[in-house]
């Protein structure tokens, strides 16, 4: 069905088939032959990974390619660039499938993963409803207790309340606010029987913190699409999944867009426009590709920010900042606030054997997690706490793989930590409840 629709996109926009659009036409097929293997089993990173290469790095490409749609760029790109970089990217996938190929068919160790639910006490409940409701208020409180300012992104930021100087710190603690009822409504999902109405309780505390109209689109997939796995074992199904994921790009992201400079019900629109495909939404390609051309090449600098971004720019002065802003403000472009995407942030760092390393990198984690979970969501009653975090990367991977960097790891890392925090938190709660009991 996938093909068919890719066939029909090819002939309904007559993608050039030139030698440029041929090097596209064969990352195509590479990712046709990656897709039906990872379709027909479960959700996986690697699933995620293949569909978003289709989307952002190919075919939305090969159509601004097409039609000489350049976003940020003043001059055209060398057909050189074009091809060494589908080059790139191709070889790139081939080690993606190699190595999720070979490990999937490794002997797999049984992990045993905590799944036994169980009722939860009055002190745990309390904890974790304390915890998120904190969260909850501080957020509320960013927002100068405004409701709108909590259920609409792009209202006028005046009304914030300016409790930090720096904006990277007001946006790293909001977003670890919205973190913790999050996950405190993941653990009494994955970990607590019953219990109807305080999940009801904690999902309104994270709808209320995170509602989707009023956060990032990397936010609304990083919370959501965990929930939806859980509560729909149906959409665990690889093809199910891939087809639901198409389809939120295709037409929930492009609605919540709207709500960046939302001026009110009346300017929404259902469905979008074809300009919409034409948008700064899909530079990732373009910004690879504007790297390559430029030989944007720091060896190892940009990483190390990465690497040490908790380290605040008080005592490091000339931290790096993210790898498309870097490159943006080379450029000077317009608008720096640009996309890198993970793949770029290897030819960044290292250049072409850079992408490769990468992309080693890369497809050894994917193919390590899924495979260390694959019974977990195979089995939704063998489901965890730690399969809920699972899913939490599945719906991080969009954000870390179209970049960039910086920004994306040191968002992921939070709720990783937040994750641990919670974990370990309600730990040490039923160790005091079971020393109590004693």
């Amino acid at each position: 069905m996938l093909a068919v629709l890719v066939i029909v996109y090819v002939a309904a926009f007559q993608l050039s088939l030139d030698w440029i659009g041929a090097s596209f036409a064969a990352v195509t097929v590479m990712l046709f032959f990656c897709l039906h293997s990872a379709m027909n089993k479960t959700v996986s990173l690697v699933l995620v990974y293949y569909i978003f290469s289709l989307i952002f790095l190919n075919l939305l490409p090969w159509l601004h390619y097409t039609n000489d749609i350049l976003l940020w760029r003043r001059g055209p790109l060398a057909d050189e660039t074009y091809f060494k970089l589908n080059v790139l990217l191709f070889l790139s996938h081939a080690i993606v499938q190699s190595f999720h190929t070979n490990m999937s068919r490794a002997t797999v160790a049984v992990t045993r993963l905590e799944s036994k639910k169980k009722q939860i006490g009055p002190l745990p409940a309390l904890v974790l409803l304390l915890v998120s409701g904190a969260a909850v208020f501080m957020v509320f409180f960013i927002n100068n207790f405004s409701i709108q300012g909590m259920l609409f992104r792009g209202l006028d930021y005046d009304f914030r309340t300016e409790v930090f100087e720096s904006s990277a710190a007001r946006l790293f603690v909001t977003m670890v606010c919205r973190m913790l009822p999050f996950f405190c409504f993941l653990y009494v999902a994955m970990r607590v029987s019953g219990s109807a109405t305080l999940k009801i309780f904690l999902f309104g505390l994270l709808l209320f913190s995170a509602f989707p109209t009023a956060i990032a689109r990397f936010l609304v997939a990083m919370f959501y699409i965990p929930i939806a796995l859980i509560y729909f074992p149906a959409f665990r199904s690889g093809g199910l999944f891939a087809t639901l994921l198409v389809a939120s790009l295709l037409f929930i992201f492009p609605f919540l867009d709207q709500f960046r400079e939302f001026a009110g019900f009346h300017t929404l629109q259902l469905l979008p426009s074809i300009d919409y495909f034409y948008a700064a939404h899909f530079d990732a390609y373009e910004n690879f590709a504007s790297a390559i051309d430029m030989d944007f090449v720091t060896y190892g600098w940009q990483l190390l920010g990465v690497i040490l971004f908790y380290v605040p720019r008080a005592l490091w002065a000339e931290k790096p900042i993210g790898s498309g802003q870097e490159m943006a403000e080379q450029s000077f472009y317009s608008f720096d606030n640009i996309s890198m995407p993970f793949l770029g942030e290897g030819f960044v760092n290292f250049g072409s054997l850079g992408v490769l390393a990468f992309a080693v990198c890369l497809a050894y984690g994917m193919s390590a997690l899924d495979r260390f979970f694959a019974t977990s969501v195979e089995n939704f009653r063998a489901s965890s706490y730690m399969t809920a975090f699972y899913f939490y990367l599945v719906g991080s991977l969009f954000f870390i793989l179209r970049g960039d960097l910086l920004s994306s790891f040191a968002f992921t890392s939070a709720g990783v930590v937040v994750a641990l925090f919670i974990a370990k938190m309600m730990k040490q709660i039923d160790r005091i409840n079971y020393n109590h009991k004693a």
